[in-house]
């Protein structure tokens, strides 16, 4: 299967858990992509995820390693950061380049702080992030996109589509962000800014064809 990249180094993990319970690093190497993936959701480092691990880990059970209880755990572990009101870190794609006023710096210095899960909370008012919408993060997840370009594609998502997190819309993006070789929250930013300003003007000139 293909292998996730993650800030987090997988076997300094695996020491941690290694060191602080009696679960081997061998029992848990078929989980390292769920171990990394997970630690991306919720911006976890090495301590707090491998401290959810031996939370979940049971030796008796099949899966050793429970995902669901995990997944509980790494929730309550993740770093919720003091979020400005919702109107004032808002983005508008329809004006011109974005730049690093006040604003966009608050905006992106919170992308960037935030697991992609924590911060889909937080556009939605606190409101629990649906399995499906847990879906389309994960895939982006999967193209190994950093946090702050993740959480970049689920705004603009929303955004464009009316608060529904389109797992084609938001994977057609992504694609562009990687063609392009954008490895920056306000690069990608700025070109589905771009992006904008070309539907603009295509719709324009079919109008006044």
């Amino acid at each position: 299967s293909k292998k996730i990249a993650s800030d987090i180094n997988i076997d300094i993990v695996f020491n941690l858990v290694e060191e602080n319970s009696q679960i081997k690093k061998e029992s848990l190497l078929e989980y390292s992509n769920d171990i990394k993936q997970l630690a991306t959701l919720f911006n976890l480092n090495e301590d707090n995820i491998a401290s959810v691990i031996i939370d979940s880990y049971n030796e008796t059970m099949k899966p050793h390693l429970n995902m669901k209880v995990a997944f509980n755990k790494a929730k309550d572990k993740a770093y919720y950061p003091r979020l400005n009101n919702k109107e004032e870190t808002k983005i508008n794609y329809t004006n011109s380049e974005i730049n690093s006023d006040t604003i966009i710096a608050n905006k992106i210095k919170l992308m960037e702080e935030t697991g992609p899960a924590v911060f889909l909370e937080y556009l939605q008012n606190n409101t629990k992030v649906a399995p499906a919408d847990l879906y389309v993060i994960n895939s982006l997840i999967n193209l190994n996109l950093p946090n702050g370009i993740i959480n970049a594609i689920v705004d603009y998502t929303l955004t464009k589509k009316n608060n529904i997190l389109d797992k084609f819309f938001a994977e057609k993006i992504a694609s562009g962000i990687l063609r392009e070789g954008i490895t920056t929250t306000i690069d990608a930013m700025n070109y589905m800014k771009s992006l904008n300003k070309k539907r603009k003007t295509t719709i324009g000139t079919n109008t006044n064809k």
